[in-house]
C-alpha cells in the first residue's frame, strides 16, 4: 500500500490545478452560473456513493448540514469572484487564511491552545499577505497595509476564510453522527439545492443556462473530477497518518496553483507572489503541528 504522503502530495497536485481550471471556464461565465454549474457536476460525480451506504440521516443533523452548506455557498462564491476579477497566483496564496481562521475559533469555540508555534504560523500568514501587497521596493512600511485594508479583493478572501472553518466545525460535529459517504452525498445535495435557488431568485433563462454549460462543460467537468478526486485522496491520507501531517502537505496547493497559474496565465511579480505562498505554507504547518 502507497504512504499515506503519496496520497496527500496527489491531493494536493489536483487541488492546485482547480483555480486554472476555474480561472480558465470564469474568462467566458459569470461566477454564479459557475458555481451552480460545478455544484450540479460533483452532485453527479458522488451520486454512486449512494450504493454504498444507507442514507437515512437524522433530521437534526440534516439541518445542521444544510447550515454548514449555506455558510460553505457564500464562502465558495465569494472565492470564485476572487478568481474572476484577480490573478490566480495572488489569490491562491491567500487562501492558507483559512487556517488562521480555524485556530483562532477552535482557541474561543472548542477551548483548543495556541501555543507559540501558532502566534508564530498567524504571524507567518500576516506577513505572507503582507509579501503579495508588495510594490517593488518598500519604501514605505505601510503602503502595503493600506493597500490591504482598501482592497476589495482581499476583503472578500477575508470573509470567506472566516466563513469556511464555521462550516468545517459544524462538519466535525455532523461527522461525529454520521459517517463520510453519507456526508459527502448530503452535503453536494445541499450545495446544489443553494446555488440552483439562486439561480432562479435571479431569473436566468433556461437557454442561456443550457449554452452556456454546453460551452463550458468539459472544463467544469475536469474541475469538479478535481476538486472530488483531491478529497478523496486526502480522506485517505488522513485515514493513514495525523490529520496535522497531512494537512501542511495538502495546502502545497497553494504554492503549486501559484506557480502553475501566474506562468500559465503571464502573471506579474511572479517571485513575490511564489514566495508569499512559500511563507504562508510554512504558516499552516506551525499551525497544524
Amino acid at each position: 500500500m502507497a504512504e499515506w504522503y503519496i496520497f496527500a502530495i496527489i491531493a494536493a497536485v489536483l487541488s492546485g490545478l482547480i483555480p486554472i481550471t476555474e480561472k480558465k471556464i470564469l474568462k467566458g461565465l459569470d461566477p454564479l452560473e459557475f458555481s451552480a454549474f460545478f455544484a450540479f457536476l460533483n452532485l453527479v460525480l458522488v451520486m454512486p456513493l449512494v450504493f454504498y451506504t444507507d442514507m437515512r440521516i437524522p433530521l437534526e443533523i440534516l439541518a445542521l448540514m444544510f447550515i454548514s452548506s449555506a455558510i460553505a455557498s457564500v464562502a465558495f462564491y465569494n472565492m470564485i469572484r476572487c478568481v474572476k476579477m484577480a490573478p490566480v497566483s495572488s489569490i491562491s496564496p491567500l487562501t492558507n487564511l483559512n487556517s488562521v481562521f480555524l485556530a483562532v475559533l477552535s482557541f474561543f469555540v472548542l477551548g483548543e491552545k495556541l501555543e507559540l508555534r501558532h502566534f508564530a504560523g498567524i504571524g507567518l500568514m500576516i506577513l505572507g499577505a503582507y509579501v503579495i501587497e508588495m510594490e517593488g521596493h518598500i519604501k514605505d512600511f505601510l503602503q502595503p497595509i493600506e493597500k490591504m485594508i482598501k482592497s476589495k479583493i482581499l476583503h472578500l478572501v477575508l470573509f470567506s476564510a472566516l466563513l469556511y472553518p464555521i462550516a468545517s466545525m459544524i462538519d466535525k460535529v455532523v461527522l461525529s453522527r454520521i459517517d463520510v459517504f453519507q456526508y459527502i452525498v448530503a452535503a453536494h445535495f445541499f450545495l446544489f439545492i443553494n446555488f440552483s435557488a439562486i439561480v432562479i431568485h435571479k431569473h436566468y433563462s433556461i437557454k442561456k443556462l443550457e449554452v452556456d454549460f454546453g460551452h463550458s462543460f468539459f472544463w467544469i467537468l475536469l474541475s469538479s473530477i478535481l476538486a472530488v478526486a483531491s478529497r478523496l485522496f486526502q480522506a485517505k491520507a488522513i485515514s493513514l497518518a495525523y490529520v496535522a501531517l497531512v494537512i501542511p502537505i495538502r495546502r502545497t496547493d497553494s504554492l503549486i496553483a501559484t506557480i502553475l497559474g501566474g506562468e500559465i496565465f503571464h502573471e506579474k511579480r511572479m517571485k513575490q507572489k511564489i514566495l508569499s505562498a512559500a511563507i504562508m505554507v510554512f504558516g499552516v504547518y506551525l499551525l497544524a503541528s
